[in-house]
């Protein structure tokens, strides 16, 4: 299994229709390829990060993503990312870390661009992945 990570504009017509079949497959879903680019390039920065996980039959299985956006912390603006977009296939959820290892991979890639932290609002499949094997830390719930 390869871990590849991209920015928005930098992943291949092969992938994009790997990677929406597979979200579309995961999530019984009917998004397109055009709905997902017009989404993930809907920010300031025109882009967002993805991270890749790839079989040795080299076929999209997995994916997770950073948008990016400015927030204020102590009067600054910082670069964040919003986690989303998440899933591994089916047949390929035995590997427990591997949603970890894209997120590290996109976490490292995104970081030396200048992110210093990251949000996501998990559901109930990954919020307890997300605090015992991301390490994340719960500030609490939204009003929805």
């Amino acid at each position: 299994m390869k871990i590849k990570v991209y920015k928005t504009t930098e992943i291949s017509d092969k992938e994009w229709r790997e990677f929406v079949d597979e979200f579309n497959k995961t999530f019984n879903r009917n998004s397109t390829v055009k709905s997902k680019k017009i989404f993930y390039t809907s920010n300031i920065f025109r882009y967002s990060y993805h991270a890749f996980a790839v079989s040795d039959k080299n076929r999209v299985v997995g994916h997770t993503s950073l948008i990016p956006a400015l927030y204020k912390f102590n009067g600054d603006k910082v670069l964040a990312g919003i986690s989303g977009g998440t899933f591994v296939s089916e047949e390929f959820r035995s590997d427990v870390l591997l949603f970890k290892k894209m997120y590290e991979s996109l976490k490292d890639f995104a970081s030396q661009e200048g992110m210093v932290a990251t949000l996501g609002v998990p559901n109930n499949n990954s919020f307890k992945y997300s605090l015992k094997i991301l390490g994340k830390k719960y500030i609490g719930d939204l009003n929805y």
